[in-house]
């Protein structure tokens, strides 16, 4: 798969700022890696000795807690990367990583990557500057989920969807089950269902199943600086 690790290197950051002489050594050391949907590409607590890079589809991160309970931790989508946490520190994943789509993924084993960042130590640096720009985002994730309520956080969560143009409005779909999408947004799924009758009672969406007809952007838009001034709401 010469052209898909080729693309791969391109997309991601870490590998962007090589030249393009070093971007093809790196792309030398790419396998390419098929994952069926809802089949996992590494589980919590286990010894990972690869990175991966999504070329295509999208996954979950998931952290199963000592109460039994799985929290959604965040998706990855084309250009991002998992597994580099492995390879920087040698402790295993806190994490689970699931397919929620075909995925088609370029594979580094720790072993080439270590003697990559060797004789390209830029490679090291941006893979720092990425786990410390998640660290930022992480951290301005628990602030959103802190300051807002349930239905502000919904509406953000669904104007970040990649939509499509549609009779009444802009489509999006939840990439993973409501359930899963409640977890995600720090909330039950109770508070979740709540929050998404309210939405659509108010007119700003239309749910059919997986699917939602965003009818009022603009009302989501509101909803999501309005929430910010409430918290703890369902």
């Amino acid at each position: 798969m010469p052209d898909d690790a080729d693309t791969c290197v391109t997309l991601v950051p870490i590998f962007a700022t090589l030249d393009a002489e070093a971007q093809l050594e790196v792309a030398g050391f790419a396998r390419p890696r098929r994952i069926r949907k809802g089949a996992t590409l590494y589980r919590q607590g286990e010894h990972v000795a690869q990175l991966f890079v999504v070329h295509q589809g999208e996954a979950k991160l998931t952290h199963l807690r000592a109460d039994g309970h799985e929290q959604v931790l965040r998706t990855v989508g084309p250009g991002e990367v998992v597994g580099e946490h492995a390879f920087l520190t040698g402790a295993r994943p806190d994490h689970t990583v699931v397919a929620l789509e075909p995925v088609t993924a370029c594979v580094f084993d720790h072993r080439d990557l270590g003697r990559l960042t060797a004789t390209h130590p830029r490679i090291a640096v941006e893979l720092l500057r990425a786990l410390s720009q998640r660290l930022v985002d992480a951290e301005q994730r628990l602030t959103t989920l802190a300051g807002t309520d349930v239905p502000a956080r919904l509406a953000d969560y669904l104007l970040s969807l990649p939509g499509r143009p549609a009779e009444g409005g802009i489509a999006v779909v939840l990439p993973m089950t409501k359930r899963e999408v409640a977890s995600y947004l720090g909330t039950t799924p109770e508070s979740f269902s709540r929050a998404l009758a309210r939405l659509e009672k108010d007119g700003a969406i239309r749910v059919s199943g997986s699917e939602i007809l965003l009818t009022d952007p603009d009302a989501l838009d509101a909803r999501t600086s309005a929430g910010a001034s409430r918290s703890g709401g369902s």
